[in-house]
């Protein structure tokens, strides 16, 4: 292990206040805050989840049926003048569109140039299927970036669009808290009963936007026209297991806010961490109080806030659901993201709290004009495929295919309490880098990204 990460781990044994990120418990008080209640769950064993990107590894999974495995390649070119391509994109501690970006901009096209069928974790190392359109072939092998590489090209005219994929392939380390057998029994047990009956299918706290969770609060605010208060609250408000110093900035731009150059000068220095803040204020800074159109000009961020409020009210009902009706819940739910009435009436009760029933679907609209509102019914369960368990030392390896838009983190939010961020001095703070994927090894794609062998609090 780098020398220098080494050092790092023996500082945080020593001195935990030195490192800046808080941990995260997410356990039953928080998770209601999201709408999420699962039975049992005070019971559940604690784990730590990514310590090492390696600790977390998603492969997508092809509407065929194929993975893209997140084994290493060397890209081989074609000979061809076509213009359209797919390649595999794996990643390490970058999320898919901040690697969408990069790729367009040495690409020296537009970003929508780039297609994906879904978002892949950034604190972790995934593999998904990219599409690239009017692309000279040679151009592709000139992409250098240290946090993703590319391989298996094939000429194909095809754009890959948002949710066109089967599911993805998980295998995941969970870092039991000191030597304890009966913790990693317990896991395996709880395991077990899930994969026998299912686990409710609610929408885990990625889709809130970790660490500052703040991307339903922000959709609401869209919802009722409220543009002004989304910008604030995307530009200043603090998250609770943020880093210590992004908060400091997020302090200093509430007491700037409306300075829109000082806010850029402010942010810029920062902006692997505050990418969309920056694209927020540069629209401001020629446009200054055009907070409708600053959210026009993030229209991704501005679409996983909406989806936010949307999987909220639907957690909530589910879990309204899940206490009062004995388990005679419904096979599905529908989304409130409808001009069927049908749909969001159900949420009656949750709008009405926020101010905002009936839905002014408009109010989105004027930022996302492309938005499409047709009923969309989510399953309350979900089902998955165990593809094995290892126990070793360091707790507790999970392989296992979920379908598409199920959360991984959600089905091991029925088996364990999951800490994440700034871990618990009790685990195991070794790397291991021998944990492959459905047997295929890994050892090169993790030796070839330097964010693999950097622990992630650090």
């Amino acid at each position: 292990m780098n020398e220098k990460y080494s050092e790092a781990i023996e500082n945080y044994k020593k001195d935990p206040s030195l490192f800046l990120s808080h941990s995260l418990v997410e356990n039953d008080e928080l998770l209601a805050s999201f709408g999420i209640s699962i039975p049992n769950k005070s019971a559940l064993p604690e784990v730590f989840l990514k310590l090492y990107p390696q600790d977390f590894m998603v492969e997508e999974v092809l509407k065929n049926g194929e993975v893209c495995t997140a084994e290493f390649k060397p890209l081989e070119m074609l000979s061809t003048s076509g213009k359209s391509f797919h390649v595999t994109l794996v990643k390490c501690n970058i999320g898919t569109l901040e690697a969408a970006e990069e790729i367009a901009k040495q690409l020296a096209v537009p970003v929508n140039s780039v297609g994906y069928a879904g978002l892949k974790d950034n604190d972790a190392i995934t593999s998904q299927r990219i599409s690239l359109t009017s692309i000279a072939a040679e151009k592709i092998s000139g992409i250098r970036h240290p946090s993703f590489f590319l391989k298996d090209i094939e000429e194909n005219g095809l754009i890959i669009k948002k949710g066109e994929l089967k599911g993805n392939r998980f295998t995941i380390l969970l870092r039991t808290r000191g030597n304890d057998p009966a913790g990693k029994k317990a896991l395996l047990d709880s395991l077990k009963l899930i994969q026998e009956n299912g686990f409710y299918n609610f929408y885990y706290l990625q889709r809130f936007g970790a660490p500052r969770l703040l991307n339903h609060y922000c959709g609401f605010l869209v919802l009722q026209g409220n543009y002004k208060e989304a910008v604030l609250a995307a530009l200043c408000q603090k998250g609770k297991t943020d880093l210590n110093h992004i908060n400091k900035i997020r302090e200093e731009a509430s007491a700037h806010f409306g300075e829109w150059k000082y806010l850029h000068d402010l942010f810029l220095p920062h902006g692997k961490d505050l990418y969309y803040e920056i694209r927020l204020v540069e629209h401001l800074a020629k446009h200054p109080e055009d907070f409708e159109g600053a959210l026009r000009n993030v229209p991704d961020l501005v679409t996983i806030w909406v989806y936010a409020s949307s999987s909220w009210l639907f957690n909530n009902r589910l879990s309204s659901l899940i206490k009062s009706s004995n388990n005679k819940i419904p096979k599905t739910l529908p989304l409130f993201l409808s001009s069927d009435q049908s749909n969001w009436e159900s949420y009656r009760s949750l709008l009405s709290k926020l101010l905002a029933y009936p839905p002014n679907f408009g109010n989105i609209l004027k930022v996302l004009p492309g938005l499409g509102l047709w009923s969309r019914y989510v399953n309350t369960k979900a089902k998955f495929i165990l593809n094995g368990t290892e126990t070793i030392d360091e707790g507790i390896v999970l392989s296992f295919t979920l379908g598409r838009g199920e959360y991984a983190t959600t089905l091991l939010a029925h088996v364990c309490n999951m800490i994440s961020y700034a871990p618990p001095q009790d685990i195991s703070f070794n790397p291991v880098d021998s944990i492959s994927s459905n047997g295929n090894p890994l050892k090169e794609t993790f030796e070839g990204f330097a964010e693999a062998k950097k622990p992630v609090f650090a």
